[in-house]
């Protein structure tokens, strides 16, 4: 059991933490309610484990920013999105708001809501093309999934991998929708470069 110290600090042994992290798949994003919350979770926060050394791994809660930025990037606001970033937001970070959601970016929320745009300015600001969520989705399984067919290019005109495989088993070819012919049809044009 940890034991408590002041202001909401958990101190573990490493073992014991080392044994719970273990049990945990890899990437996960933990949930954490503050001791006041009892059984309300509409105080549920992110924290993510992140290793400092090899013996040496630490809880930390998503910084402020990283909200904020997902918020910009869902209203579509560039200009506030290249402050964050610039100003220090992690455009590679998983989204904070919901810690029951896998861990997808700011480019996958960008490239699932066809947000053309806002995809580009992303990847110019050092968004990873190939970044996978907790469950392996990427952006581009994301706008495939939705149907996006300009994001989908913007993403592999900038680079992302058509055929990496989720954790379903599923690549972007396999997540688009089969009424989607363009949506297809540029998807095997580019799989096919790489035959």
């Amino acid at each position: 059991m940890p034991r408590m110290e002041p202001r909401n600090t958990a101190v573990f042994t490493l073992g014991d933490l080392r044994k719970q992290l273990e049990m945990l798949p890899d990437s996960t994003i933990v949930g954490v309610l503050p001791d006041s919350a009892g059984e309300d979770l509409s105080e549920l926060r992110t924290a993510f484990v992140q290793r400092v050394r090899a013996e040496v791994l630490v809880f930390r809660t998503a910084p402020p920013a990283a909200g904020i930025l997902f918020e910009a990037v869902s209203r579509d606001d560039r200009p506030h999105v290249r402050k964050l970033i610039i100003g220090g937001a992690d455009v590679n970070g998983p989204d904070p708001r919901n810690p029951l959601f896998d861990g997808a970016t700011p480019l996958t929320l960008a490239a699932e809501g066809g947000l053309v745009e806002m995809t580009r300015l992303l990847v110019q600001l050092g968004a990873n093309v190939d970044a996978r969520s907790a469950r392996g989705w990427t952006a581009l399984m994301r706008a495939c999934n939705a149907g996006q067919l300009e994001t989908a290019r913007t993403l592999l005109e900038a680079g992302a991998d058509a055929t990496l495989v989720n954790d379903e088993g599923y690549t972007a070819w396999g997540r688009c929708p089969g009424n989607n012919v363009a949506l297809v049809a540029l998807l095997a044009e580019w799989l096919a470069r790489d035959l």
